[in-house]
């Protein structure tokens, strides 16, 4: 794949995501708060799938075809350029011909400009995504540096409560426990080997239940693999680095992961500890370090927007409706069906434009016979006339 081809694709891509990304905001602020985490999480999976791949599946509909188009009036023009080269060539007169010639070599210099040109653009999108994924691998090993040094938890009751959680949660991988310096907020880190990181002071910090709030809360994130997401993420970002809504998009990810693992916790904890697991969060943005900004770490509190919106849902939850659940459905249909479809494959369909001027050609290429008849008109008089003498 050469450099125009490539970023014509990343090109198209972005931008038919991006009309995506906006049908998935006006579906999220029509529906607000009836629109449950899975759900939302499962539009940004939509999003993702389609900044990763183009639109593929042939269709006569599509955000695909709207650029399909294009191409196919390009591919036409394209197609026929060569025959109306051959005509005009035929046509001019042998004066016009250095002339001709000259601005053929110009042509040339002005597509190696801009063969240059692209070659230059894809120069910085190459160095921008590598810069975008080196920063989160040099942040990453440095922390995983800094976590070789920290002591583990050996308290028999912390590790029994981890334990029986893990039991509850449906975690059958062995957690640890890190502890940390005074003050940092509770996170996981580690896909293979995961590990819960409490501060050092942890005793003073939270009591039974608060303890086993923040610990279940992590624990979601070890079963619904958001480190393995958080790295997915990275790589789109990475890819698209150059589009603003890309970067809106994996922040409200990973917010909406939060919101997923908050309804995990509360559904397994009693009702009465609804209220309590809230104060939790709250207590924890207040008065502990704010947590290091990286792929591989899942924190308990990340931003005041995002807790606000916690908060919200935890005092106010969203009750299951049938009818919202069915018209997501048919949305969801919807907008797979138009944004993974492009227009069907244009030498199927000869364009309009191309007919009619194969329809010019036609008396061009006989031209030549009929010049031939007529020159033949005057040999036969000729001919005639030598006899009659």
């Amino acid at each position: 794949m050469n450099a125009e081809a490539l970023l014509h694709w990343l090109l198209r891509t972005s931008l038919e995501a991006s009309l995506l990304i906006m049908a998935v905001l006006g579906l999220r602020l029509m529906l607000g708060t009836r629109l449950s985490p899975a759900w939302r999480i499962g539009l940004w999976l939509l999003v993702g799938t389609k900044l990763m791949l183009p639109a593929f599946i042939p269709a006569g509909f599509g955000l695909g075809a709207w650029f399909q188009q294009d191409e196919g009036a390009s591919m036409s023009e394209a197609s026929a350029a060569p025959f109306v080269a051959t005509v005009e060539s035929v046509r001019i007169a042998d004066a016009e011909h250095a002339q001709t010639v000259v601005e053929s070599i110009g042509g040339v210099s002005e597509s190696a400009g801009i063969i240059s040109g692209y070659t230059l653009a894809l120069g910085v999108w190459v160095l921008g995504a590598l810069w975008v994924f080196a920063a989160a691998l040099y942040r990453q090993r440095r922390f995983d540096l800094e976590l070789r040094q920290r002591p583990h938890a050996e308290a028999p009751l912390l590790r029994a409560l981890v334990a029986s959680l893990c039991q509850k949660a449906g975690i059958r991988k062995s957690v640890r426990v890190l502890l940390m310096s005074a003050g940092t907020t509770p996170a996981v880190v580690g896909m293979a080997q995961p590990s819960i990181l409490l501060p050092e002071d942890w005793e003073t910090r939270f009591d039974e239940r608060s303890l086993r709030h923040v610990l279940l809360h992590e624990l979601l994130h070890v079963k619904q693999h958001d480190l393995i997401w958080n790295w997915a993420a990275t790589a789109v970002q990475a890819l698209h680095w150059f589009n603003p809504l890309v970067w809106f998009v994996v922040s409200s990810f990973q917010a909406d992961r939060e919101l997923r693992c908050d309804a995990g916790a509360l559904a397994l904890l009693s009702p009465t500890e609804r209220l309590d697991y809230g104060h939790t969060l709250l207590r924890i943005q207040e008065t502990f370090f704010a947590p290091p900004a990286m792929a591989g770490l899942a924190p308990c509190v990340r931003n005041h927007p995002t807790l606000r919106q916690r908060i919200h849902m935890i005092a106010h939850p969203t009750a299951r409706q049938p009818v919202i659940q069915m018209l997501l459905v048919l949305t969801l249909s919807v907008l797979v069906c138009y944004s993974f479809t492009t227009a069907r494959a244009v030498e199927k369909e000869v364009p309009a434009k191309e007919r009619s001027r194969e329809g010019v050609l036609a008396p061009a290429t006989e031209q030549p016979k009929t010049s031939a008849s007529e020159a033949g008109t005057p040999a036969r008089s000729r001919d005639g006339e030598g006899g009659a003498r």
